[in-house]
């Protein structure tokens, strides 16, 4: 079975039980690791493991360590391992869990603390595809805890698996408890794992519990539910939080805006933040050195033009011989002879037939990207060609060595002009000043409409105006107080870079909408994340595995006042009411939280005491109840009320969520009676057995057991998983081979798959990988298209694959652009008005 797997995969126990995508993503995560230093002596040494095990639980030492649970084809290297053993439940615990979000004990930090401390923000992965960011770090007591009182070092929602299908940690789990009650590292080749059976036997024999789940404790109160734990092999990927957090006040600016973020703010009729953005705070201005200083004396009023992007226009344009001259609000274009190059003998203008190009602009001034490297070798080619044919022409030598000289420099000048001016020079571009990046983690804490801010950008940000605020007579004790104070009062912009495919008629394309860039009220924290509510994940397509986030400060009172009017979540849902949909939205743990209140009555009272509608008792509670109730909510006492009422169930479901203890059992399905798979390949048989399955699911389902009993309410309830999904859990289904035949999978996640089926499933899961990556190129390259319905000079180049040819006969008819289109008079740098 081992020939199948590369060096990486080899090194996954209990691979069988994960599909293919998330091994491929956990083998990814592994090569991120940390690395180890100064393991020494052979890593199967059972004396050796046992002594190296208990000094870490006595001294909390923070260096990797060797895995509990391994598959034998580790490599015998000193310094291979590195990754921790963590004690860990899959449990629900609040919108600390939500979304990818992992919480950790203050012992495993100092275990991880290698070799910077730990964070909220850093990235921790296992070796089955599971990642996340830690979102909180919790003292041991207010940690869960076993029957003995161990308290679990990590806590990792079970929801996720739903639909990554990657059962092989839970597997891992129970056999790190077996492992670790031997004391030495168990042994699990891939595809060699032990049964079902055998593992219970097992932990009968070392006195665990049989299925594998603890019922856990909380501050010395039993959770309902019992709940699966054990040690789970996890890394701490490099590139922690701190080193990701960026801020950019002075400089080359920071994170860059381009065509997509203009388009969403273009849609979000944010045309003051634009200005702000593209124009006053982009650091390609020739007076942003003196942006910082200006703040600390007064508020900073909107940039004249022109824009940067369009004084690299014109001056691209310019050395071309065409003169594009900003008058009062209209745009005028001309020819003009530029001063640089003189030609040893007029060529054709490869963008207007019949005019002749005499001399040619030097590229000198241009700024010193890489991007404009094409355009000085050209430059330097075509120098190069008009020095030979100047030799010739003063040598006066035939028409037959002249000729091909002159060729020679006209398609230089050719390639010149080409690389002069391409479509993206009339784009959006900016990497605005006052603005930074890090790493995105949950805030629970937080209201709908507040981001926590590291205290290093939130100083880096605000830092001037405090300046001003306090004056030379302040104490700079309060420096803090009127830091928080401007904050409160202020907006920051949040952007995710978010596509989504919508279908207008046309086919399917890919849309950044205008929800990709929301402000909120920015508050102080500690840390080096920002953090946002977790209903703001829907909103803006976010989650928390490990993704930074772009932060930006609107710096003219302008784009601040509109910050708040368009821009906000409020602002966003009056301008479309459709965006409530998307903030109301419940799943996951928040809507299992409120259906398991909703089964009793006192609950059930409660939801419709904050809703004041009516709840059936008769039918489990779902998400399309609740999201009626809150449009009732909406409709009867209007937006501020519906996002108070949001908020107060929101909170309510995450606590129903921690207070349970509600797990997926590692043998899911065990004890029930499943329908017999169907002998022959045949589609039609397997349909209906799919079907019987999904039935027989649900009858069997007792919301109240161990085994299927919160996956089921997690199902019904609308939180997460389809048929689909749940069938690969406990059943097996028909697949199509590369040559397109029908295969027949009898395996599910919970037994783990055959090499056979595995390696049938494997060309699937690369062949949507790769799709997905191909769609998501495809979608930013057309995200980055101009989207003006503008047919003045401006907009017609902005849209032609030749822009140079468009300006070039603009400028041959002597024609006015009059910079009525919005997106026209921000490209200049004139205001919306």
């Amino acid at each position: 079975p081992d020939s199948i797997l590369g060096f990486s995969a080899s090194m996954v126990p209990f691979l069988e039980h994960d599909d293919s995508n998330r091994a491929l993503m956990g083998i990814n995560m592994m090569r991120q690791w940390t690395s180890a230093v100064d393991t020494a002596a052979p890593i199967h040494s059972t004396g050796w493991f046992r002594q190296q095990y208990d000094q870490r639980l006595a001294s909390k030492g923070n260096k990797p360590e060797p895995a509990l649970v391994q598959t034998g084809y580790e490599p015998e290297a000193a310094d291979f391992w590195g990754g921790y053993n963590l004690l860990t439940a899959f449990i629900m615990w609040d919108g600390d869990t939500f979304e990818d979000g992992l919480v950790i004990s203050e012992s495993a930090a100092a275990r991880m603390n290698f070799p910077t401390a730990v964070g909220v923000g850093d990235r921790i992965s296992n070796r089955h595809g599971a990642k996340g960011v830690v979102t909180r770090i919790l003292p041991d007591a207010d940690m869960p805890q076993l029957p003995d009182g161990a308290p679990i070092e990590l806590i990792f929602s079970p929801t996720s698996m739903v639909s990554r299908l990657n059962f092989g940690q839970q597997r891992e789990a129970v056999m790190g408890r077996l492992a670790q009650a031997a004391g030495c590292p168990a042994e699990v080749p891939p595809f060699q794992a032990p049964s079902e059976k055998v593992l219970k036997e097992r932990l009968v024999e070392a006195g665990l519990p049989k299925d594998g789940m603890e019922q856990l404790t909380l501050k010395g109160a039993k959770l309902p539910y019992r709940s699966t734990v054990g040690w789970v092999y996890w890394g701490r990927l490099t590139h922690t939080a701190a080193e990701r957090l960026e801020t950019a006040v002075a400089g080359i600016g920071g994170p860059q805006l381009d065509m997509m973020a203009y388009g969403a703010l273009c849609e979000a009729r944010a045309a003051a933040n634009i200005h702000a953005l593209f124009n006053t705070a982009t650091a390609e201005r020739p007076d942003t050195d003196t942006l910082g200083q200006r703040l600390t004396t007064g508020p900073v009023f909107p940039a004249p033009p022109p824009a940067p992007r369009f004084a690299l226009l014109q001056q691209l344009l310019g050395m071309a011989g065409i003169r594009a001259e900003l008058t009062g609000e209209e745009l005028r274009f001309s020819f003009a002879e530029p001063e640089g190059l003189t030609l040893a003998r007029p060529v054709s203008h490869p963008w207007t037939p019949g005019r002749q190009v005499e001399t040619v602009g030097t590229p000198i001034a241009l700024p010193a990207e890489a991007e404009f490297e094409p355009i000085r070798g050209c430059y330097e080619d075509l120098v190069e060609a008009n020095t030979r044919l100047q030799r010739i022409v003063d040598s006066e030598a035939p028409e037959t060595l002249t000729g091909p000289a002159v060729a020679q420099v006209a398609q230089r000048v050719e390639d010149f002009f080409a690389a002069l001016l391409r479509p993206e020079h009339l784009h959006f571009r900016a990497r605005p000043l006052f603005s930074g990046r890090a790493a995105l983690a949950s805030g629970f804490e937080l209201n709908l409409d507040q981001v926590g801010l590291p205290e290093e950008m939130a100083w880096a940000l605000f830092g001037p105006q405090v300046e001003r605020e306090m004056g030379r007579a302040e104490e700079a004790s309060q420096a803090t107080e009127v830091l928080d104070a401007i904050m409160e009062r202020s907006w920051v912009l949040l952007y995710s870079a978010q596509r989504v495919l919508v279908d207008e008629g046309h086919g399917p394309v890919f849309h950044v909408p205008p929800t990709a860039v929301v402000a909120f009220r920015p508050r102080r924290l500690a840390g080096a994340a920002v953090r946002v509510h977790p209903r703001v994940c829907r909103l803006m397509e976010l989650d928390f595995d490990g993704d930074q986030i772009e932060v930006f400060l609107p710096l003219t009172e302008e784009a601040q006042a509109e910050a708040e009017t368009a821009l906000s979540v409020a602002g966003h849902i009056q301008r479309d009411a459709d965006v409530w949909r998307y903030v109301a939205d419940n799943y996951h743990g928040m809507i299992w939280g409120l259906a398991q209140l909703c089964r009793t009555e006192e609950g059930r009272t409660e939801v419709m005491r904050l809703t004041g509608g009516t709840v059936d008792g008769s039918r489990l509670f779902s998400k399309h109840d609740l999201n009626h109730l809150l449009a009732q909510v909406l409709q009867r006492e209007g937006l501020q009320r519906a996002m108070e009422v949001l908020d107060q169930l929101t909170r309510r479901g995450f606590e129903v969520c921690k207070q349970s203890g509600a797990s997926f059992n590692p043998f899911l399905g065990s004890s029930k009676e499943w329908p017999e798979q169907p002998k022959e390949v045949d589609w039609d048989e397997w349909q209906m057995y799919s079907d019987e399955l999904v039935a027989a699911f649900y009858q069997q389902a007792d919301f109240d057991d161990n085994d299927l009993g919160p996956l089921a309410l997690l199902s019904l309830s609308g939180a997460r998983g389809n048929q689909q999904q749940l069938i690969q859990y406990v059943g097996g289904g028909l697949l199509y081979r590369e040559d397109g035949s029908l295969f027949a999978q009898r395996g599910c996640r919970r037994d783990g798959l055959s090499v056979e089926e595995v390696k049938v499933r494997a060309p699937g899961a690369l062949w949507g990988l790769a799709a997905t990556n191909q769609s998501w190129t495809e979608a930013r390259e057309a995200a980055q298209q101009p989207v003006r319905i503008d047919y003045h000079v401006l907009g017609r180049a902005a849209r032609a694959a030749q822009p140079g040819a468009v300006l070039a006969r603009a400028a041959e008819r002597g024609e006015v652009d009059p910079l009525t289109s919005l997106s026209g008079r921000l490209f200049v740098g004139l205001t919306a008005d």
